[in-house]
């Protein structure tokens, strides 16, 4: 798995302020992807420190016992250059472009997922093992989908601009 996608991952499940955060601005997402490469190099330089710490904590809000660790303020040194404050803005801003990236991306996309929930149980050539694996993937890209239903179009017209920079990133 790539880097950019387990960064996705992390920004997805980290944090949770999509509902409230304000529509996202060309600026941020032009200022969020310039900032990528260098938390990348940061990380990198950074990554045995890194894997000490938990994630979750080092990109969510209030934590004393990372917030004020000499490596999380390297890292807002970083994130200063680029016109973040904090780690969990620069994560939340992360997870809304992915969200309206997606949501742009799924749009050409549409899925039946009653029909292929039914064709996957009907399948009579799956064991009952594979049928359910496949039935958990469905139910996890539905979810998915159901998250883009609720993504700005505001955020989806900030991103629209930069799809091919963003995919390019996925490709890394």
């Amino acid at each position: 798995m790539s880097r950019f996608v387990q960064l996705v991952a992390t920004l997805c499940f980290v944090v949770s302020f999509q509902l409230s955060a304000a529509d996202l601005s060309k600026n941020q997402v032009s200022q969020w992807l310039a900032s990528y490469q260098a938390i990348q190099q940061w990380s990198a330089a950074h990554q045995d420190e890194l894997l000490a710490l938990d994630a979750q904590a080092f990109f969510s809000d209030g934590n004393q016992d990372v917030t004020n660790t000499a490596l999380y303020k390297s890292m807002l040194d970083v994130l200063a250059k680029y016109g973040f404050n904090s780690a969990p803005q620069w994560s939340q801003v992360g997870e809304q472009i992915m969200l309206a990236y997606g949501a742009i991306q799924q749009a050409s996309v549409k899925e039946d997922f009653s029909k292929e929930i039914a064709d996957i149980k009907n399948d009579p050539n799956m064991t009952a093992e594979q049928k359910e694996a496949m039935l958990q993937l469905l139910q996890t890209t539905q979810q998915l989908a159901e998250r883009f239903a609720t993504v700005s179009e505001a955020d989806k017209l900030a991103v629209a601009d930069y799809v091919e920079q963003i995919t390019a990133l996925a490709g890394r």
